[in-house]
């Protein structure tokens, strides 16, 4: 009856092989049916199928296709995932500006590894101008989530003042 929630559900059942034979051909017939009714979750498993290539051929053109549909949709993690892909430029043409883009749209919903990655990003100065007050708020962001590698680098950066005020304590304290 077209219901995409449940189209969706049988997807993820014959994905994962509860209490049925797993098969990932069905797994994808249900989650395009849920996908073509703009299903966030079907676009964002889809993305992640084609993208790993575990169960099909690799095709990551199909999985930013998904990932974008689930990230116009404000799935953090389709947008996490596709500023993964820009950043790295494994799969496609490294595209910086979209990696921050994705990153930030991510990070501006508390995704921690995209705080992370856009406070490295800004840091390393390595792909755009460095901005340490940028990668200050970014790493800041991380470590309120307690993440260490954020931690660490604040305490970094403060350590070696390079950019902002020399800092002992906030070195320490990070």
């Amino acid at each position: 009856q077209n219901d995409s929630e449940a189209q969706y559900n049988l997807g993820v059942t014959y994905y994962e092989g509860k209490d049925v034979t797993k098969d990932i051909q069905k797994a994808i017939h249900y989650f395009s049916l849920a996908a073509s009714s703009n299903y966030l979750k079907a676009h964002f498993n889809l993305g992640a199928i084609y993208e790993k290539g575990e169960f099909v051929k690799k095709d990551i053109k199909k999985a930013i296709y998904h990932y974008t549909q689930a990230a116009s949709q404000d799935d953090i993690d389709a947008q996490y995932n596709l500023g993964l892909i820009y950043e790295t430029g494994e799969y496609v043409k490294q595209d910086i500006k979209k990696a921050i883009y994705y990153y930030s749209k991510a990070a501006n919903q508390n995704h921690l590894e995209a705080q992370y990655n856009l406070g490295v990003i800004y840091h390393e100065g390595k792909y755009v101008t460095r901005d340490i007050n940028k990668a200050i708020h970014y790493y800041f962001q991380a470590a309120k989530q307690n993440y260490n590698n954020a931690l660490y680098n604040l305490g970094i950066i403060f350590y070696e003042g390079i950019h902002v005020t020399r800092d002992i304590e906030k070195a320490i304290h990070f």
